[in-house]
């Protein structure tokens, strides 16, 4: 029987909340970065630790807390992991180059729209994991996460979670999420997937109350659900030219 005192997994709402999403995906950090060990560990940084040593990419410290059960994490999200890991590495082997638009089927060979509907609610589940995060914190997210729960479990997008597919300074990891309204009221929420040459932006904009650019993508865009263009989100690298 499941402890009373456990919490519910934010996806189903039905099972304890027994485990902790990764982050950044293990098979990213196995793509990306070298496996550490106890003699050569790898070296975590955020704004409360600075070279923090991590020793095993199972680390604790790599994982969300604990808020989705075992089931949710593995069986009936692990086609979108699957969809990701395989977009993952096909990015990292592309020559991307800002402006240039990609093709599903360049990725995805079966199924391309299914696959890349996959990848969306992958960024779904950490986007939830996020927000699930920042209530137990303490902090007032004005985001309902029912519509993410009901995005898993029907297999059907979130009409409001845009993706931004881009270049990167050669960062691994992710940024906070940052959540801010525009002077017409409107909620918009985002944070930063980075994997050294790659990167994702995930965008929550309250559907009618914001006109995202030709930039971003979405399963059910009426103009490039079947394409995406690569932005550039190599910030050092934009720093350094606007200085010039």
């Amino acid at each position: 029987m499941t402890d009373v005192t456990d919490p519910l997994c934010w996806i189903c709402r039905q099972d304890a909340a027994t485990s902790g999403e990764h982050k950044t995906k293990r098979s990213d950090l196995a793509a990306v970065l070298r496996k550490p060990s106890q003699e050569h560990p790898l070296y975590f940084h955020d704004l409360e630790r600075q070279n923090k040593p991590v020793k095993s990419l199972d680390a604790k410290i790599l994982k969300a807390p604990k808020f989705i059960c075992h089931d949710c994490n593995t069986t009936r999200t692990q086609p979108h992991d699957r969809a990701w890991e395989q977009m993952s590495e096909r990015l990292r082997r592309c020559r991307l180059e800002v402006g240039h638009w990609v093709r599903a089927n360049r990725i995805f060979t079966y199924e391309p729209r299914r696959q890349m509907i996959d990848v969306h609610l992958f960024f779904i589940k950490l986007f939830g994991c996020m927000l699930t995060e920042a209530t137990a914190n303490g902090y007032d997210v004005p985001i309902d996460i029912a519509p993410f729960s009901e995005a898993i479990m029907t297999g059907r997008p979130h009409p409001e979670v845009l993706l931004q597919f881009g270049i990167c300074d050669g960062i691994v990891g992710r940024t906070d999420l940052h959540c801010w309204k525009t002077d017409e009221e409107a909620v918009i929420a985002g944070w930063l997937y980075q994997l050294d040459r790659i990167a994702v932006s995930v965008v929550f904009a309250q559907a009618g109350r914001w006109e995202p650019s030709a930039d971003f993508w979405h399963p059910r865009s009426p103009t490039n659900s079947k394409r995406f263009r690569i932005a550039d989100f190599r910030y050092a690298h934009l720093a350094a030219t606007e200085e010039q």
